[in-house]
């Protein structure tokens, strides 16, 4: 279980060098911040503006993901007291239950980077958007992707529209 975490940090690492670099072509001035992992998903909001993540607008990108982060990490926490503190039949159905919140919690942050990688595409009007979208799925290309569209013209936040 704790690899799986560590795998979502280095995705939300790979995410933010996304971002820092289009924050250093939009002209942020301490763009390098946003290599920070999980506080430089605050500069998403520079990048992104406000996103919906199941029809729920997310205006504070950094601050969602670390309260995912902190219920996976807490129930992390509860299955392994359980598995030195409860009888083997309890470790089992712990477990089970644990991975429930666990589970939903790794999905509202794979849709939450989709939903913020969106809507850069459509800020930065990136052609072939549904084919963007798309490969933006794998959450690998998503650097890349941000590294390709950084030279093209942002529309401004306040004339974006859903």
């Amino acid at each position: 279980m704790w690899w799986i975490l560590g795998a979502v940090l280095l995705y939300l690492e790979l995410f933010s060098v996304g971002i820092a670099i289009l924050n250093k072509s939009l002209g942020e001035r301490r763009w390098y911040l946003a290599l920070i992992p999980v506080y430089g998903l605050r500069y998403v909001e520079n990048a992104a503006g406000v996103f919906k993540v199941l029809v729920v607008p997310v205006k504070k990108c950094a601050l969602f993901v670390a309260e995912l982060l902190l219920v996976i990490l807490l129930c992390c926490l509860y299955w392994q007291w359980g598995i030195y503190n409860v009888v083997s039949d309890g470790v089992k159905n712990l477990g089970q239950i644990m991975i429930l919140p666990v589970t939903i919690c790794y999905a509202l942050m794979y849709i939450t980077v989709l939903s913020a990688s969106a809507r850069i595409y459509k800020r930065f009007n990136v052609r072939l958007y549904v084919l963007w979208v798309l490969l933006s799925l794998l959450l690998l290309p998503i650097p890349f992707i941000f590294y390709a569209i950084k030279d093209r013209r942002a529309i401004p936040l306040s004339e974006l529209f859903d």
